[in-house]
């Protein structure tokens, strides 16, 4: 568990890694931000804790995207991130003195081939014919302290999200994150989309794509203040249809559940105890849940995993 959560502390780090099975952690340093093409030697890139896909291998067409903000992988057939990972801390969401917030100044992700990704003028008519709107994986409000926060708008860290969720539960969660950040206590989180059901394509997007049916996320705390055992993750799952007035609490789900339904080995390097990935912990409670509710949440959407 320790080596994972050592391994997210980079994830709000400051380079590309290239994405193969070898020691990632020596490669770390340059640029400050790029795609690199995964190998056939698909593994480690986040120094050995970036998800994979089973049987332990991503597809070889795919790209990740490290920046300071945040770490990405792109799908080039849905045209979005397979999944995003970053971390929160006082001093990345804090904006600086004498500063106004960035504004929401959407962009094709320059570091992407264009054929990767969507462009804004696909998100065209999407609000009033989906009610979508252009949701962050990595939130922007998470990285006010970041000189390059605007890379969160690049259009490889967004999906159609529909407004309830979005504006709703999803952003209530991404709060109490940045609440718990606020304590002092640096936060690692990982996150992803769904696609357990068909959904409405965007109306005036130019490429084949895919929209999201749900959302999946992970929530850590970094390694100096977790303590052992299953304490220090929280997992939730949100589908598109979630209510805006939905608790959000009660999505809660295992990182067991979180594997079964998105495909993914979240943590392919960790040495950690069953627990951890089976059960869920006290970290729930320092979000501001009743520990209560998402034991009992995780019943239903434990069920729904196995079918």
């Amino acid at each position: 568990m320790l080596r994972f959560l050592q391994a997210l502390a980079v994830v709000g780090g400051l380079a590309l890694a290239p994405f193969s099975g070898q020691a990632a952690a020596d490669q770390w340093g340059g640029d400050q931000g790029g795609a690199d093409q995964g190998g056939a030697d698909q593994g480690a890139a986040c120094h050995g804790g970036c998800p994979i896909l089973a049987p332990w291998e991503a597809p070889a067409d795919g790209l990740m995207v490290v920046r300071e903000t945040h770490v990405l992988r792109n799908n080039p057939a849905t045209k979005f991130a397979d999944w995003v990972a970053y971390r929160v801390s006082v001093d990345g969401m804090t904006l600086p003195p004498e500063t106004k917030k960035p504004k929401r100044r959407w962009k094709r992700d320059p570091d992407l081939p264009a054929e990767n990704t969507l462009a804004p003028k696909d998100y065209k008519g999407a609000h009033k014919a989906l009610g979508t709107d252009r949701g962050h994986q990595a939130p922007l409000a998470s990285f006010y302290g970041y000189s390059d926060v605007q890379m969160t708008n690049y259009l490889s860290n967004i999906t159609p999200q529909r407004s309830g969720l979005n504006q709703g539960p999803w952003r209530i969660l991404e709060e109490r994150v940045r609440d718990l950040a606020a304590r002092g206590v640096t936060v690692s989180v990982v996150t992803g989309p769904l696609y357990e059901r068909d959904m409405p394509a965007l109306p005036n997007a130019s490429k084949p794509h895919r929209v999201p049916s749900g959302y999946w996320k992970v929530v850590l705390l970094d390694p100096d203040i977790a303590a052992a055992g299953d304490e220090a993750v929280a997992g939730f799952v949100m589908d598109q249809d979630l209510p805006r007035k939905a608790d959000f609490c009660a999505t809660a789900v295992t990182v067991d559940g979180i594997e079964a339904r998105s495909g993914y080995d979240l943590f392919p390097a960790l040495d950690h105890d069953e627990t951890f990935e089976s059960g869920l912990g006290t970290l729930y409670t320092a979000l501001g849940c009743d520990t209560d509710r998402p034991r009992k949440a995780t019943a239903a959407t434990a069920s729904a995993a196995d079918q």
